[in-house]
């Protein structure tokens, strides 16, 4: 038996320490975690898209195209030269600014939140994008920089000017979720270039303190999430309901799950099952064990991720948008998991690579390649 498991075991370990096969890693659970998102979109969608719709394939289906779409993007950012894609990188920060100001605009509205652009039978959220166009721009602009500095203080403006206006605007679009990941990745980033970690603090304060302070005199929407996630019970009804029934899924799937499709939560009583709350459709089908693999799988992309970016110490370029695309894997995960979880506040983030949607899909999928990109082209300089 110790030389069975000694004969799969051994292969997977050389994968792992190879840095050859990084790549091949990342688009391995790139694939695996697309190919089970499928599964539970169409699975938690079924009723929602019934009802919409008339029939139980539409969601599924259109998530099926966004995924195809975002293989192929995929596919085309690990083709393209990292020179091409510092170039576009300040042309794709200045229409994404552009875009959201045109949600402002004339966004349409789901939920409260005035976030999408309505193209077609689609609806385009250009916050999602907006978070690869940043880091893509501040990457650029902090290794350009980086040719005449290595002071920290200076290094970081580029890393904080531009995250400003992204998350104001997407503040006003009441995308509380998306402020908050992209604030997390824009510490990440500091914490990267060596930010002193004083004023790096100050930073996450200051952050805090707004967000505090909006709370306490912004909307009573915003005050009653944060009071409903203390104490959920106090409004089971209301602001309550959605994470008392996602509570519900998880404890009905106990350790090994109702089974693919069994889900009696995704039957009308769970808000967002196929897309904020999909963890607790995949707790209640598969259980904790595969709640625990899906989690778990998300974890060896963002760790193999780290891994990668801390060998990349001599390219400012690629270890920052190696380190940004860990920080979004790991802040849209922490959002989402710790919502589903009752850990933190519910603020709208969906699970990566897993939750129904394409603009969150497609920008992730697009950052991954870039990653990609990074492994295939190891001679790029940093200037």
């Amino acid at each position: 038996m110790a030389s069975l498991i000694a004969t799969v075991v051994a292969p997977v370990r050389e994968a792992w320490v190879t840095p050859g096969s990084e790549a091949r890693i990342i688009r391995a659970i790139t694939y695996v975690l697309l190919a089970f998102g499928l599964a539970a979109v169409f699975s938690a969608s079924t009723v929602e898209s019934l009802n919409t719709y008339g029939n139980a394939w539409t969601i599924f289906l259109k998530q099926l195209l966004f995924a195809a779409l975002g293989v192929a993007l995929m596919l085309v950012a690990d083709r393209l030269p990292l020179r091409v894609l510092r170039r576009i990188a300040m042309p794709a920060l200045l229409g994404s600014i552009f875009l959201l100001l045109v949600v402002l605009a004339i966004g349409v509205t789901i939920n409260g939140q005035k976030e999408w652009i309505k193209v077609g039978p689609f609806t385009i959220q250009p916050s999602e994008f907006a978070k690869l166009a940043y880091l893509l721009f501040a990457a650029d602009r902090v290794a350009a920089l980086s040719r005449r500095t290595r002071d920290p203080l200076r290094l970081g403006m580029p890393i904080i000017l531009p995250a400003i206006p992204v998350m104001v605007l997407v503040f006003l679009e009441k995308d509380m979720g998306n402020v908050f990941v992209t604030a997390g990745f824009m510490l990440v980033l500091l914490f990267v270039i060596g930010y002193p970690s004083k004023r790096l603090l100050g930073v996450g304060l200051t952050g805090l303190g707004i967000v505090a302070l909006v709370i306490r005199f912004g909307s009573k929407y915003r005050a009653a999430r944060i009071m409903n996630w203390l104490n959920p019970w106090a409004d089971p009804l209301g602001y309550g309901w959605q994470w008392i029934h996602g509570n519900y899924a998880l404890a009905l799937g106990g350790i090994l799950g109702q089974g693919p499709g069994a889900s009696k939560e995704k039957w009308g009583a769970l808000p967002e099952a196929h897309t904020d709350f999909i963890l607790a459709v995949i707790g209640e089908e598969y259980g904790f064990i595969g709640t625990c693999i899906t989690v778990g799988l998300i974890l060896t992309l963002i760790v193999l991720l780290v891994r990668v970016a801390i060998r990349m110490e001599d390219d400012p370029f690629r270890r920052l948008v190696v380190s940004g695309v860990a920080a979004w894997l790991f802040m849209q995960s922490l959002f989402n998991v710790g919502a589903v979880l009752g850990l933190l506040p519910i603020v709208g983030v969906t699970l990566p690579l897993v939750s129904y949607g394409g603009s969150s899909l497609l920008p992730l999928l697009i950052g991954l390649g870039i990653v990609v990109r990074t492994l295939r082209e190891p001679q790029e300089v940093a200037a």
